[in-house]
């Protein structure tokens, strides 16, 4: 098989071969040519550029609903397994909007990816459900595994679906079958068993039966039972929670479109609990939301998002300012773009003004531009310099389509980056080429500075490959760069099946012959040689690396390399690894250190230090000497390790080395000496930019097996001044992370004055993290009127007093 054939058969198929295949008991042996055959790796590969374009015509057809044609496509090219499984989840989901549910059955269970196989069919059997499907919804669910918070969501819509058909046992059974017991009684109110949730409240105490109460209530309000819903919510301990629970409630009324009682519930709600929260137990998660304007802000969105417009903007101005809430200038901008996009122009560019920055949306402002009411150079000028190229682009499209073509010319040159002109000019000629005047297309682009024609060029090319595909297509290879004419090519191919025009999409694809290689094949066939390692095909591995483009792409080829001897070294076969080695130029000391330390940890230490000997390694001497010690570490050898470590000439191999075996140490459990060798490196190690991240990791290690004393003790050792700015931004982070990680951990053992101190001198973004997660801590262990302290205090930004 030559080796064109042999990437086109991998590209195919590397990934469906399963990786339990059983290793053979010794690797084959390889003859390592160093001088590859370059002319081979610089044979363009069109197959894998025409796959990929395949990919983008499928992908096009699965969006405009040709489901058919997208499925006779996607099993002809050799498409890699991710991308493969992303078509089939597209078109599962396309297939179940547009009622086709064996066909999405069927491209779900194509998913090759279990997890990602398992999440589209629980997402499915949610979707059968709301569309009446509960047979077959129930018959994925049976063969789904357990996904606690996907199935949760499932069976509730099983549950209702059921009950809503009359099948009230059946919906019960599913409710019982529920593991959260919370979870159980809001399905169980939502079906019309009120008894039977009341009676999973009642054996809960204090906030967990408040807590269970409100999703009841929140439960009835979704199901339409508004009367028992404000019952319960209204018996609720009248604080931030009961806010949280009406503010559902007024949601559920407000997504059913009952605007008038959405706003009679919302009104319910006080606007400041904070008295009473201070003496109540609070769900953590609403410790802070459940207020009026929060109730308002979400009904402003409903009524948007209905087309209710005047409605939308009546409740918008009710809205107050706050933290944890759309504020009103936001809703107001939406409401704005929505009026914009309704043709309200004038409407729209009122309410904007009301933000108190004119023209401050974007989007409306293109909805003006769009519609001629920006037609001057000096109207744009009025837009921040950051919008103005966009706005600039739409104003040239309109101007030429009403037949002012010298306007929108002067509107393009008027832009002060080539960015800005050629987009603004591209928009002139694809107007221009959709009302079939190419010729004055071409000669608009001769009117733009020439550093950008090929740009503008390329833009009009994807609008006339749809209204004069042969044209289109003469004109394109005409473009300079095979670079340029791939990238255009895919656009033309997705605007063709836009188009209605799949047929010459695949066409302009098969016909593609574009010598373009990018690091992008580059980095694919390096993958592709290490996954053959792993599964013991040296032979084809090496094959497959020597199609990578030496001189252009030699990072991605010794990386293969790399890989493929590390494989070699872990199928027992180190003299193949070394060999290997020699064709290795980026990471050579880490193989080596690599090498040496398995060898040294399989009892083969002799062999390892004649390594070290051998005239051909000298440049890597110490590197190959650290290996050596860290495989003894491994081996419990901790005293000869360091003996060799510690007279390391180089910081950084010292620094590495010590810094392993301190590790290995902490793993092993043996952290009085973990720490000593610590100690020893920061002693001896005198360069802070070596020593740096070692430490930092030695400290989340201690920390990681709860030795907080000693991760403490080791971030003192990083605390020093940096010799300069340049090296020393990454050491402080390296300890402002290890003292995060370490009060995070103290925080969730429960020792939360311990973690609070420790994130004293941290900066306020790394304190605001501990002081986060040391509240969730607090309501976990029930310690909730704290834990509310604290959230305020985060509010106020100030801790102080916690």
């Amino acid at each position: 098989m030559n080796n064109l054939k042999l990437l086109l058969y991998l590209l195919s198929s590397f990934l469906l071969v399963t990786p339990n295949i059983a290793l053979a008991a010794t690797a084959a042996k390889i003859e390592v040519r160093p001088n590859h055959n370059t002319e081979i790796a610089q044979k363009p590969d069109y197959q894998f550029y025409k796959n990929k374009l395949l990919q983008d015509i499928v992908r096009r057809l699965i969006e405009q609903g040709e489901l058919d044609q997208g499925l006779g496509l996607i099993n002809k090219s050799a498409i890699e397994q991710g991308a493969m499984d992303d078509l089939w989840l597209n078109m599962a989901y396309k297939a179940v909007e547009l009622g086709k549910f064996q066909l999405a059955l069927q491209a779900a269970n194509s998913i090759q990816q279990e997890t990602l196989k398992n999440n589209t069919l629980t997402n499915l059997a949610i979707s059968f459900t709301e569309a009446g499907e509960v047979e077959r919804a129930l018959q994925i669910r049976e063969s789904l595994p357990g996904n606690k918070q996907k199935q949760g969501i499932l069976l509730e819509a099983l549950a209702n679906s059921l009950a809503l058909q009359g099948n009230r046992e059946e919906a019960m059974q599913i409710a019982q079958s529920v593991e959260d017991e919370q979870e159980k009684a809001a399905i169980l109110a939502q079906i019309g068993a009120l008894e039977e949730a009341f009676q999973i409240a009642d054996t809960f105490t204090g906030a967990k039966k408040i807590e269970t109460l409100g999703w009841i209530a929140t439960a009835l309000g979704g199901a339409g039972e508004l009367d028992k819903a404000l019952q319960i919510a209204q018996s609720l301990p009248k604080n931030s929670f009961q806010g949280f629970v009406l503010g559902n409630i007024s949601s559920s009324l407000a997504e059913a479109e009952k605007w008038e009682q959405a706003l009679e519930v919302a009104e319910l709600i006080q606007d400041d609990y904070s008295q009473e929260n201070t003496a109540a137990e609070i769900p953590s998660y609403v410790a802070v939301s459940g207020n009026l304007s929060q109730a308002f802000s979400i009904i402003t969105m409903a009524l948007k998002e209905a087309g209710e417009l005047d409605q939308a903007l009546q409740i918008a101005q009710l809205i107050e300012p706050g933290p944890f809430y759309n504020s009103r200038e936001s809703a107001l901008q939406k409401i704005a773009i929505e009026f914009a996009r309704a043709g309200q122009l004038d409407k729209a560019l009122e309410i904007s003004r009301q933000t108190g920055n004119d023209y401050d949306d974007f989007q409306v402002a293109i909805e003006l531009a769009k519609a001629g009411k920006i037609t001057q150079i000096e109207e744009i000028n009025q837009f921040p310099p950051s919008s103005r190229m966009d706005i600039a682009r739409e104003v040239a499209a309109q101007l030429t389509s009403v037949g002012k073509l010298d306007a929108a010319i002067e509107v393009a040159q008027s832009l002060e980056t080539e960015e800005g002109k050629a987009k603004a000019f591209s928009r002139i000629t694809q107007v221009l080429v959709r009302e079939g005047k190419t010729e004055v297309a071409l000669q608009t682009i001769q009117k733009a500075p020439t550093s950008i024609q090929t740009f503008i060029t390329s833009a009009m090319v994807e609008e006339l490959v749809i209204v004069d595909f042969e044209r289109g297509v003469k004109i394109w290879r005409t473009l300079e760069g095979s670079a340029t004419q791939y990238w255009v090519a895919r656009k033309m191919v997705a605007n063709l099946v836009v188009n209605g025009q799949a047929d010459k999409a695949l066409q302009l694809t098969e016909s593609l012959n574009v010598p373009f290689y990018d690091y992008n094949t580059a980095e694919l066939l390096g993958k592709i040689a290490v996954n053959f390692a792993k599964l013991k095909d040296f032979d084809r591995a090496l094959e497959v690396t020597q199609l990578i483009n030496e001189s252009a792409h030699e990072f991605y080829r010794s990386n293969a390399f790399k890989g493929i001897a590390l494989e070699l070294l872990e199928a027992g076969d180190p003299e193949q690894a070394l060999d290997l080695s020699k064709s290795v130029s980026s990471g050579k000391e880490e193989l080596l250190t690599t090498i040496a330390s398995e060898l040294t940890a399989k009892e083969q230490s002799e062999r390892a230090l004649a390594l070290s000997k051998n005239p051909d390694y000298e440049p890597f001497k110490e590197e190959i000497l650290a290996g050596i010690a860290i495989g003894l570490s491994k081996k419990g050898e901790v005293n000869r390790a360091l003996e060799i470590a510690e007279n390391f000439r180089s910081e950084a191999v010292k620094a590495k080395a010590m810094g392993q075996i301190a590790l290995a140490l902490i793993e092993q459990d043996n952290f009085t000496q973990g720490i000593q060798v610590t100690q020893s490196l920061a002693y001896l190690v005198q360069n802070p930019d070596y020593k740096a991240v070692i430490l930092g990791n030695i400290a989340i290690a201690f920390n990681n097996k709860q030795q907080f004393d000693l991760a403490l003790q080791v971030t003192e050792l990083l605390d020093y001044q940096p010799k300069n700015e340049s090296s020393g931004a990454g050491i402080i982070g390296t300890r402002a992370f290890a003292l995060r990680e370490i009060a995070t951990s103290q925080a969730e053992v429960g020792n939360i004055d311990e973690a609070l101190k420790i994130a004293e001198p941290l900066n306020i973004a790394e304190k605001m993290f501990v002081l986060n997660e040391a509240a969730r801590a607090m309501v976990k262990s029930g310690d909730t009127e704290r834990a509310l302290q604290l959230a305020k205090s985060l509010n106020q930004g100030d801790s102080n007093e916690i």
